[in-house]
């Protein structure tokens, strides 16, 4: 890969099909097929000078920087089908602190990478998800012996445990006190429970109320459960745990039961220790509830797909 050093000033946002990735000059660019990208770069203070993005089949594109701390965005254009690469030039002048004013010119040539071949296992609307999760997880395999000096040892692959006993899956249920989303107990019964680093769906035996795992999933006291507001302890009352991410702190999927009439129905949340009393609801663009798979989709997007950024 060709490289200056001068470019590497900067990061750039890029954002391809459904997928956000953050990247620098050096870094490849992760796309699907006919895709449409914007990038997007800080407009740093004591920073200016131009940048420029080209894609061979499409009109080059440029962002003028004046220091106007800010983020900019330089009009979205399509990926043609055969790219194989994309253009960075910069010509900047900045402000270093101790040596005064410096100018940098340079231009980096980034991979361009199909990543299709991942999410279309996922995509499988009429496949089960167990089914799906599986095609995904021989997908992952195969594109890391495809790309291997891009996919190395820090893109994590996804590990599976043990499948999971019917019995096990029913004693969980009836200490929730509510059924689990039937995709969800058929993945447990046919594959088990994947994670990835400390991250990872919860086994039957760690499913109860969340506002128990609160305190045996997060590690969190009962004191500081009961200064939370009412609306998010009665939600975590009536929802469990079913995903949890481990990093500077916790982060959970929650899965909750609500009966409307005779409906019932399962509503599903992200919560933070961080962000503990603001829930995230995870509806749809249309403000519609996401389903199972729509959310496991944004799961594996969030947690999985967000590793190969880098």
């Amino acid at each position: 890969m060709e490289k200056k050093r001068q470019i590497t000033w900067y990061k750039f946002a890029l954002f391809v099909a459904w997928l956000s990735v953050t990247w620098s000059a050096s870094f490849p660019v992760w796309a699907c097929l006919q895709a449409e990208i914007s990038v997007a770069t800080y407009d740093r203070q004591d920073f200016s000078g131009q940048i420029s993005v080209e894609v061979k089949g499409a009109v080059p594109q440029s962002v003028k920087l004046q220091g106007l701390e800010k983020e900019i965005e330089l009009t979205p254009f399509s990926l043609p089908n055969d790219s194989k690469r994309l253009q960075v030039t910069g010509d900047l002048r900045w402000e270093h602190f101790r040596m005064g004013a410096q100018s940098s010119q340079g231009s980096v040539f980034i991979p361009i990478v199909d990543i299709s071949t991942l999410i279309e296992p996922l995509s499988e609307e009429m496949i089960p998800w167990s089914e799906r999760m599986q095609g995904f997880t021989k997908a992952q395999q195969d594109f890391a012996q495809l790309h291997p000096p891009i996919v190395d040892a820090s893109v994590p692959q996804l590990e599976w445990s043990q499948p999971f006993g019917n019995a096990e899956i029913v004693a969980s249920q009836l200490r929730i006190g509510f059924s689990l989303p039937t995709e969800h107990r058929v993945l447990l019964e046919r594959l088990g429970c994947w994670t990835i680093d400390d991250s990872g769906l919860l086994a039957p035996h760690q499913l109860e109320r969340a506002s128990r795992q609160w305190e045996t999933v997060w590690g969190s006291s009962a004191a500081e459960f009961d200064k939370l507001p009412i609306d998010v302890r009665e939600l975590l009352e009536r929802s469990v745990m079913l995903y949890v991410e481990s990093g500077d702190g916790y982060a959970s999927l929650l899965y909750c039961f609500e009966k409307s009439g005779t409906k019932s129905l399962g509503r599903y949340f992200w919560i933070s220790q961080d962000e503990i009393v603001r829930p995230q609801r995870l509806n749809l663009i249309n403000g519609e509830p996401r389903d199972y798979s729509s959310v496991m989709r944004w799961l594996i997007s969030t947690q999985v797909l967000q590793h190969y950024e880098s």
